[in-house]
């Protein structure tokens, strides 16, 4: 049986994908201080999400607009409602992904350990 494969193989595919960097060798790319705090990131950005969506309807509500006015606003809500989660929904993806990888590895490494 070949050895189980090391998951920052897989990690920095991930960053090579997104354009980011490798951290150095001191300090562990995802450790588990920073996955915690990037999800914390993640949630903190889907509660301004949802609050700046709040707000950009609020605001509008003093504003009556009926016809092809309406359509337009209406249209421009959803595109920049989906324009701004996406990336948060991407990372949030990215984040999850290395998390599932690296439990993946742990799994493998233990079974190979009990298996020899």
């Amino acid at each position: 049986m070949e050895p189980p494969k090391d998951p920052n193989q897989d990690v920095e595919r991930l960053l090579r994908i997104l354009g980011q960097q490798q951290p150095s060798e001191a300090e562990p790319p995802y450790s588990p201080p920073r996955i915690i705090y990037a999800e914390a990131i993640n949630v903190g950005f889907i509660i301004a999400w949802v609050a700046l969506q709040w707000g950009l309807h609020s605001f509008l509500q003093l504003f009556p607009l009926h016809g092809v006015d309406a359509w337009i606003v209406t249209l421009f809500i959803y595109l920049f409602a989906f324009s701004t989660l996406f990336p948060i929904v991407v990372f949030i993806y990215v984040d999850t992904r290395i998390i599932l990888i690296r439990a993946a590895h742990a799994v493998r490494t233990e079974k190979q350990r009990f298996k020899s």
